[in-house]
């Protein structure tokens, strides 16, 4: 893994946000003006405190936290990408908080719909109107701000046309999400260069922020061969862990190999995470059945290895891997799996998170009574008893119930239930 070494500075970076034309480009609360001082605070050396302040201040420009929903980019997100990315590479403070940033940019990004063509002008001024009619009418806070209602008595007077540029209801936010797209994707050589960076937390961010990136990758075997270069030579957890999972993400030819190689892998960590990052591909793996007995194998795994995970990625691993499996609902491999899992626990309590995968199979929707699993058709009481199973003869109403129908009263009643054992 090679060294992280700066390619500029960032004054040289800042020497170029001067070349924007930043008074003709907008975003809620105004002409984006204020972007250029922003920017030179995130650079600077001042105080963390002051950085973070001009941080959230740009965070709010560039994804407007606009009518309760943190989800909007504007016209002029595409413009702050760069530079944001720019200066994280060229080693400014707190590198890890820009690239979180991105991350949360790309999130919207990637959600926003496909290029549209922007409707007629008169279709799209009485959207705004209405939009904006139905903002100035609500009662309390938040008040729209002073240019928002200019804006609005500009349009209900005919003199909208100049500004539809900057709010077209229908296809500027298309437009936006598609700019700030390609401003991310350009952004990418830097973000692969950061994950040898001398900073844990800016691997990581630069990790995460590349997962991301990965869902809609626009060349998937450049970015594959990229991810897998890296993943030789690094030793990072973190990093380790979120360039796996964008491989998964990626499912490029190049990338199924990889995944499916790591499946073996000596590490148990790295097995869990690439039998996750297949959900999509398992069938042009080697052996699918490999990936469903890692996955069943993880809600067993002793309490570290789910510290591991949880430490590397971020999030709980029996909540992604019951995501995984989940997915392969009606399967009668896993549900066989899962009943010989459970069969080879020595503690009745540790079969817990097996069935919870087991009742979220069981309660799939199905015709009305019953529902099957791996040949066997559990009955309405039965599915009463196997979903309270946990409260035990602590519950009188279920010890009675199975009392009355000759079932173990211990971990083991679904297997007496499918007659399986």
């Amino acid at each position: 893994m090679a060294r992280f070494a700066p390619d500029e500075t960032p004054q040289s970076v800042l020497s170029d946000v001067g070349r924007v034309d930043w008074a003709h480009l907008w975003h809620l609360r105004g002409a984006a003006t204020n972007v250029p001082a922003l920017l030179a605070e995130l650079a600077s050396g001042t105080s963390r405190d002051e950085r973070r302040q001009a941080l959230r201040t740009l965070g709010g420009i560039v994804l407007p936290f606009y009518d309760g929903i943190d989800g909007a980019v504007c016209e002029v997100t595409s413009y702050v990408v760069p530079f944001v990315a720019r200066l994280a590479a060229a080693n400014a403070p707190d590198a890890s908080d820009l690239l979180a940033l991105l991350r949360r940019i790309a999130v919207i990004a990637w959600d926003r719909p496909p290029l549209a063509p922007r409707p007629g002008p008169r279709v799209a001024a009485a959207v705004w109107s209405r939009a904006m009619a139905q903002l100035l009418s609500r009662p309390g806070p938040p008040r729209p701000p002073e240019h928002a209602v200019a804006r609005f008595a500009a349009m209900a007077t005919g003199a909208a046309g100049a500004l539809m540029r900057h709010f077209d209801p229908v296809g500027a936010e298309a437009a936006y999400g598609h700019r700030t797209h390609e401003a991310l994707v350009a952004s990418l050589p830097r973000v692969f260069r950061l994950l040898g960076h001398d900073d844990a937390e800016v691997r990581s961010e630069a990790a995460r922020l590349l997962e991301r990136l990965a869902q809609s990758a626009c060349r998937p075997s450049d970015m594959a061969l990229r991810i897998v270069g890296h993943l030789e030579d690094q030793r990072d957890e973190a990093v380790v862990a979120h360039l796996v999972l964008a491989l998964g993400h990626i499912g490029d030819r190049h990338a199924r190999p990889v995944l499916d190689a790591l499946q073996g892998a000596v590490d148990p960590l790295v097995r869990i995470l690439a039998a996750l990052g297949t959900p999509g591909h398992e069938d042009a793996l080697g052996d699918a059945s490999a990936r469903l007995d890692v996955l069943v194998g993880a809600l067993v795994a002793p309490a570290s290895l789910a510290e591991r995970y949880e430490h590397a990625t971020g999030r709980p691993m029996t909540a992604d891997v019951n995501h995984a499996l989940l997915e392969k609902r009606g399967d009668a491999a896993l549900a066989q799996k899962l009943l010989a899992a459970i069969r080879g626990t020595r503690d009745p309590s540790s079969a817990k998170p097996l069935l919870d995968v087991v009742l979220e199979l069981v309660f799939d929707d199905r015709p009305a009574g019953s529902a099957p699993l791996a040949g066997a058709t559990l009955s309405r009481d039965q599915q009463f008893v196997l979903a309270r199973i946990y409260e035990g003869p602590s519950d009188p109403e279920l010890h009675a119930r199975l009392v009355a129908k000759g079932l173990p009263v211990d971990g083991r009643t679904l297997l007496a239930m499918t007659r399986l054992n």
